[in-house]
């Protein structure tokens, strides 16, 4: 039997991005903030204070810093993801606490410091400092949630767990050209079709960021929304996961509704799967971390009538590396590859299966 494969589909990326203390004074798409006050327990600005921040998600170790003479403190372009803060001063007993900080968002946390051992912790609501997304047209997924929450395995549907965002369509804006899709900063979209350029996989991402200056629908097609996802770093522990989807036909229950294409009343043969194993961890702890995942999907899928089959493989491989270069710089750089194989693509009842065009996208043709 004569067979047919089109290829249409593929991709590669790769990204390198220096952090300098020069070069970066403020937050990028990449990045999130901490800042806050120290007063003493007169509510008098507490300078000199030493505060310290220490979390996974930060490569170099432990950052530390010494109040102003207004008692503030400030870290600018850390890593989202959860930190523990701690504050020493001459005579006062040593506090600590916690908060997460959210990407392109700056957390304000605020101090007051007791005599005896107890403290005052005053935390402020999440600022919007350098965020482009008025407050109520936006969202942060974290970690946690990405992993509970019901979506398809793509950035777009990512985009449509938000409040506003519906079917790829942002606040009112056009389905085409309209959101930008973004890894670490990176624009991964395509300009000609405001769709996401690569097919990427949830599990690598750390957090994703959905906003945008939107507008009601009422008022026209003429804004969208941006998608930022952040990817994961490794750490200083090894850690990894494993997962699996698995569907097959034979799992469908059978009908009385047959179709007069098909000769059986059970559901046409079909199976997909999909398998996934992402590890991170430390090359040389405190100082280069790497992250790698690898994906492959199958889905098989018969067209009611249909002689064979119709097979889509979509095989997905990332590697990232975080390089703490200094003190106060930061390598980072990934590498992406993807692609899409369909064979018998187009194949019904009426239509037999014959050899066609290799197709590579999206502007090469091959006979």
């Amino acid at each position: 039997m004569a067979r047919s494969k089109s290829f249409t589909g593929f991709s590669a990326l790769m990204l390198v991005l220096a952090a300098a203390p020069a070069a970066l004074m403020a937050q990028t798409s990449t990045t999130s903030a901490l800042t806050g006050l120290v007063r003493d327990a007169n509510g008098q600005p507490f300078a000199g204070a030493t505060v310290r921040i220490s979390s996974p998600a930060m490569i170099g170790g432990e950052k530390v810093m010494k109040t102003a003479a207004n008692g503030s403190y400030r870290f600018p372009v850390l890593p989202p993801g959860r930190y523990k803060i701690v504050v020493e001063a001459p005579g006062m007993p040593t506090q600590t606490g916690s908060e997460t900080l959210e990407l392109g968002r700056t957390s304000a946390v605020n101090w007051k410091l007791q005599k005896v051992a107890s403290a005052t912790v005053e935390v402020s609501e999440t600022t919007n400092s350098l965020d482009p997304a008025p407050t109520g047209l936006g969202k942060s997924f974290s970690l946690e949630e990405l992993d509970n929450l019901p979506y398809k395995r793509d950035l777009s549907s990512i985009a449509d767990l938000t409040p506003g965002v519906n079917g790829g369509v942002a606040w009112g804006g056009d389905r085409r050209n309209a959101n930008a899709y973004m890894m670490d900063g990176m624009n991964v979209g395509d300009p000609g079709l405001g769709t996401p350029w690569i097919y990427a996989n949830p599990e690598w991402f750390s957090e994703v960021q959905v906003g945008g200056i939107g507008a009601p629908a009422e008022y026209g097609g003429f804004t969208g929304g941006f998608i930022n996802a952040i990817l994961k770093r490794g750490g200083n522990k090894t850690e990894g996961a494993f997962n699996g989807y698995y569907s097959t036909s034979n799992w469908q229950a059978k009908t009385s509704n047959r179709d007069p294409r098909n000769d059986r009343s059970d559901p046409p043969p079909a199976h997909s799967s999909d398998l996934s194993l992402s590890v991170g961890g430390p090359i040389i702890k405190d100082k280069l971390w790497y992250f790698v995942s690898a994906e492959q999907i199958v889905d098989q899928q018969t067209p009611i009538g249909a002689p064979v089959p119709v097979e889509l493989t979509n095989p997905r491989y990332l590697l990232k590396f975080t390089w703490q270069v200094s003190h106060s710089g930061t390598l980072e750089a990934f590498a992406e590859y993807d692609s899409v194989m369909r064979e018998h693509r187009g194949i019904d009842n009426e239509t037999a299966v014959r050899p066609h065009a290799n197709r590579w996208a999206p502007t090469i043709v091959m006979a």
